[in-house]
C-alpha cells in the first residue's frame, strides 16, 4: 500500500433492511431517502444507487460512510424519524472497507 493510499480516510460499508409502513411503495420510499439523508461532506455519505425489494416490500440496500462517522447518527436517527413512512430497519452488515 502506497503512503497516499494509507492516508486516505477508511470508509465503512452497511447493509441494511428498511421496512416501510404498510401502503408506503417501497420505491418512492427509497428515492425519498436518498434525496433527503444526507451527512456532513467530511463523511460522505453515498446511497447505493438502486436497492431490492422483496415480496413483504422491504427495501434491501446498503451505504457507504466515513469511518470515523457516527452511522447510527448520521443515518439511522434520520430514518428512525421518518416513523410515518419506516415502520422499522434492520442492520444485517457492516465493516471497514480498505
Amino acid at each position: 500500500m502506497s503512503e497516499e493510499e494509507a492516508d486516505k480516510p477508511q470508509r465503512r460499508m452497511v447493509v441494511i433492511i428498511i421496512t416501510p409502513v404498510a401502503g408506503v411503495d417501497a420505491l418512492t420510499l427509497y428515492d425519498k431517502i436518498k434525496a433527503e439523508i444526507k451527512s456532513t461532506e467530511e463523511y460522505g455519505l453515498e446511497w447505493q444507487e438502486t436497492c431490492k425489494v422483496d415480496e413483504e416490500n422491504k427495501i434491501f440496500t446498503s451505504f457507504t460512510i466515513g469511518e470515523l462517522a457516527d452511522f447510527h447518527e448520521e443515518v439511522m436517527d434520520w430514518l428512525e424519524m421518518m416513523e410515518d413512512e419506516v415502520a422499522k430497519t434492520h442492520i444485517t452488515f457492516q465493516a471497514v472497507m480498505e
